[in-house]
């Protein structure tokens, strides 16, 4: 009887990359440079294309969505298989950023090459660990008063926002969830248009 070929994600899931597994606080990640030399080396047909977007007369690395916040994305084609991944920008603390400098944009991006693959099957198991690690974790209660300095800084528009949550960086920003990081990007975004209408006004 014949053996059933495997397909591509079940013989990339099961590549093992421990060689080129890196660690970032607590979090594993296997490095780009691994995910490369896997991927030639188990794929007849490896490419992949990192997206340039129009930005007026100039074509940058990211995109920004309505509220400033940075992504980056990449596509990977490996054999038959072709995927495309969005990444967001983030700061060595892994917060999403707005307005990221090219270091940043080009970590981004090799971090978005990585989880492609990932979608492929390449070190996917390492993503696994990171899920049930995240979903183990009591979620941390809000600092009262690191919440209300964030809220009175998004009354004052994005940048003042911006500029406190710089500040406030690490540990003290812990247990913000998506939602109360909406709710403040959009507070700041009133703010300004407000702030943009009285200017029209006078």
């Amino acid at each position: 009887m014949a053996t059933k070929k495997q397909s591509l994600f079940q013989r990339l899931s099961e590549v093992d990359v421990s060689k080129y597994v890196e660690k970032k606080g607590k979090l594993d990640y296997l490095s780009w440079p691994g995910a490369l030399i896997y991927m030639h080396g188990n794929c007849s047909v490896f490419r992949f294309e990192e997206h340039f977007f129009q930005v007026g007369n100039i074509e940058l690395p990211y995109t920004i969505d309505h509220d400033g916040w940075a992504y980056v994305k990449t596509t990977v084609t490996a054999d038959e298989k072709t995927v495309t991944c969005v990444f967001n920008v983030m700061n060595y603390a892994n917060n999403p950023i707005q307005n990221p400098d090219s270091f940043q944009v080009n970590t981004a991006q090799k971090r978005c090459l990585v989880k492609a693959c990932a979608y492929l099957g390449l070190g996917i198991k390492i993503y696994l660990k990171e899920d049930l690690r995240e979903s183990s974790v009591v979620a941390k209660e809000v600092d009262p008063e690191v919440k209300k300095e964030l809220e009175e800084s998004a009354k004052q528009g994005v940048a003042s926002l911006k500029d406190k949550w710089i500040e406030l960086k690490g540990e003290k920003l812990d247990g913000f969830t998506q939602k109360d990081k909406k709710s403040l990007r959009e507070t700041a975004r009133k703010a300004d248009e407000k702030e943009a209408d009285r200017n029209v006004e006078s």
